[in-house]
């Protein structure tokens, strides 16, 4: 008895570790595919944070940027112009994921160096506009902000980017 027992938790242990390893896989090639994707703007001097990483679809997803590139940056509108991907293993590439939300009234946001402690560099969206469709969806937020304003030519990018995850309940 105490041999089955044994035989069944190593195979329940190596089945594990080999879901953790292909899932690490995964990992590395969807952020791969999303670097090439959106092309060399990440180097962590702008940085984007959730106040959590998972949410039900009865949430508010809060987020901020942190601006540490020294330089005044400039997004698109309130929310940062602020962008979804979920990524397809099966054609192993990102695809846009729609929010449920489009900013009324845009207006460009312009974020100093180190001001992420103002409440203006905050934004939120709730998560029951989106369709989850009764599954864990797995979303990546992306935020691209620029030295100059876009009608002046945008300058230099700098990106970031986040994972959460969203529930149906």
């Amino acid at each position: 008895m105490k041999n089955e027992l044994w035989k069944s938790l190593m195979v329940l242990l190596v089945a594990s570790c080999l879901a953790s390893c292909a899932r690490i896989a995964e990992d590395q090639e969807a952020d791969s595919a999303f670097r090439q994707m959106i092309g060399p703007i990440f180097d962590q001097q702008l940085q984007l944070r959730t106040d959590k990483k998972e949410y039900t679809h009865e949430d508010v997803v809060h987020y901020w940027v942190e601006n540490k590139t020294g330089a005044t940056l400039y997004f698109p509108d309130q929310s940062f112009g602020v962008q979804a991907f979920c990524y397809n293993a099966t054609k192993k590439q990102w695809e846009p994921y729609d929010l449920g939300f489009k900013v009324g009234n845009p207006v460009r946001k312009r974020v100093e160096p180190d001001a992420w402690l103002v409440e203006e560099v905050t934004y939120s969206f709730d998560t029951d506009l989106m369709k989850v469709g009764g599954k864990r969806v797995r979303i990546r937020l992306l935020v691209i902000g620029f030295t100059e304003p876009l009608e002046l030519g945008g300058g230099q990018r700098y990106g970031a980017y986040t994972d959460i995850e969203i529930s149906a309940r």
